[in-house]
């Protein structure tokens, strides 16, 4: 997944990055980055589409159906469930 966040523009993946791992949110964002808040959600709602599409492309919809933006960014550790949810998926 980094590989897939790292491709994005950079004000794209800045946005994600405050947003998920910063856990800053849209007022925040948009004030960091003196952007709008619309701009702001705009930029989350375009990335995370674009990933999961990409996410599809390289691990299939199982594995997909299975993970949280949180999780797919690699910013908290899966729970068990989906941790073997998606090692099932890869193999």
């Amino acid at each position: 997944m980094n590989q897939l966040v790292s491709a994005l523009p950079e004000e794209s993946r800045e946005i994600l990055i405050l947003y998920y791992r910063e856990e800053q949110s849209n007022k925040q964002v948009a004030a960091l980055l003196d952007i709008s808040e619309e701009k702001v959600r705009q930029q989350l709602s375009r990335s995370r589409k674009k990933l999961k599409s990409q996410y599809l492309n390289r691990f299939g919809t199982l594995a997909i159906s299975t993970i949280t933006p949180a999780v797919a960014l690699g910013l908290v550790a899966p729970s068990a469930p989906v941790a073997a949810a998606t090692l099932v998926s890869n193999t």
